[in-house]
């Protein structure tokens, strides 16, 4: 018998995503899943952190640098009044050049589901303990590090185009509405789980290789979509890049411990 129409975009999916491996999960022990709820409460901890930095600080709690527009003099932001805000604009000529895209909202808003839930469960899938807890404790790790480096420097990205004026201009205001003042510039958060997360898939490329291949593509495109969203500047991606990546490889090598072969 044929296969029927409403069954082949199944198949695809699934040829897609590779063959099923969630029956690892089932094998687990009580101590395996206490170990996971532990990871998943540390990176949601990390990321309670952020949102804790996101509401702007009075001026009083500021160094003593205001933004300002080097062409015209003006500061970007009032130095009197409610709205008053010190801050710092890591702003440079290739960010200015970057064109704003909308529809780059999906590779974006994407990382918030991929990275903290669906990259550490497609691990637990493929039965690799170790490197479960490699990528949450690199999440957690990472964002603490993060927070501290808004604390310490806590930055702002002019948002310089207003998303109603542009082609699909609502899929910004999506990334906005949970990100209503970009008041957390350095380092990039989506930089530094986009890191992480293409490490991580790189390294399971051989088990799930088209859903590998998928998920990185999407976790590179985070990085022009924090750009082109005008979320972050270069300076930011080049910092949440590295700390991800910092995060990673440290903790792979207290929890994996991989032994380094020499060439020669």
């Amino acid at each position: 018998m044929g296969e029927s129409p409403a069954a082949a975009p199944i198949a695809i999916v699934a040829d897609t995503l590779g063959p099923p491996r969630w029956s690892t999960l089932l094998e687990m022990t009580r101590r395996h899943w206490l170990s996971v709820g532990i990871v998943f409460v540390g990176i949601g901890f990390a990321s309670l952190t952020w949102v804790l930095t996101q509401p702007a600080r009075p001026p009083s709690q500021w160094p003593s640098y205001f933004a300002w527009d080097p062409a015209t003099g003006a500061l970007a932001l009032p130095s009197s009044g409610p709205a008053a805000n010190q801050s710092l604009i890591l702003e440079g000529w290739l960010d200015r050049a970057m064109p704003f895209v909308a529809p780059m909202a999906i590779p974006y808003l994407a990382a918030l589901l991929l990275c903290p839930v669906g990259v550490p469960l497609l691990t637990l899938s493929t039965g690799s303990w170790r490197r479960f807890l490699t990528f949450g404790s690199a999440m957690a790790l990472g964002g603490l590090v993060r927070t501290a480096g808004l604390l310490i420097n806590h930055t702002l990205v002019v948002r310089d185009v207003d998303p109603s004026t542009v082609p699909l201009g609502w899929m910004a205001d999506l990334v906005y509405k949970q990100d209503h003042l970009s008041m957390d510039g350095w380092p990039s958060g989506h930089a530094m789980w986009a890191t992480m997360a293409i490490i991580a898939m790189w390294r399971m490329r051989s088990v799930m290789p088209r859903t590998a291949a998928i998920i990185i593509i999407t976790m590179v495109l985070v990085y022009p979509a924090t750009l082109m969203l005008r979320q972050h500047y270069l300076m930011d991606v080049y910092a949440g890049a590295l700390l991800g990546f910092a995060a990673y490889w440290a903790c792979m090598f207290v929890i994996e411990r991989p032994v380094l072969q020499p060439t020669r």
